[in-house]
């Protein structure tokens, strides 16, 4: 009787290009809501990588970070430069506060050693990333991670 259950949930599934599409276009929002979603989704995703589950993340003392800041004077930037994917949930991750006051709206080669500070696996992640795309973080590399994310969310993470 479950798997019967499980297979018409699969049913309803959609498709994954229009999944990965589709959550790669969550947003940071101010709303209480908003934030929820986006703690959820970037704790699971933490959790995916983390071969276990020792690491319980206190939400009290974790802020969401955005890594290309909302003020990006210090990038070089404008807020209307970025407005379009500045609170994607490719730029987004979990860091401690401590850790996020140290990076504030930092430029990127000053935001790193705070990064490599935390230990979740979220940001180990981020750094491997940021490395691969070579200490360049643009709309090009973030949308990537979204997409990344977005398909280990359909896959691995959510999956039937």
């Amino acid at each position: 009787m479950f798997n019967e259950f499980k297979e018409e949930l699969r049913e309803l599934l959609p498709q994954e290009e229009y999944f990965i599409e589709k959550f790669s276009e969550v947003k940071y929002s101010i709303s209480e809501k908003g934030k929820k979603l986006v703690y959820y989704i970037l704790n699971k995703y933490n959790q995916f990588l983390s071969s276990n589950s020792e690491t319980v993340i206190n939400f009290d003392e974790v802020n969401i970070e955005h890594f290309l800041p909302q003020k990006p004077e210090s990038w070089g930037l404008t807020k209307a430069e970025i407005k379009d994917y500045i609170h994607s949930i490719g730029n987004l991750t979990l860091i401690h506060r401590r850790l996020n006051s140290k990076m504030g709206n930092k430029p990127i080669e000053d935001k790193i050693p705070a990064l490599e500070e935390s230990e979740l696996n979220i940001n180990k992640d981020l750094l491997s990333v940021i490395s691969e795309a070579e200490n360049k973080w643009d709309e090009d590399v973030i949308a990537k991670r979204a997409k990344k994310i977005s398909s280990l969310a359909y896959s691995s993470i959510w999956s039937f």
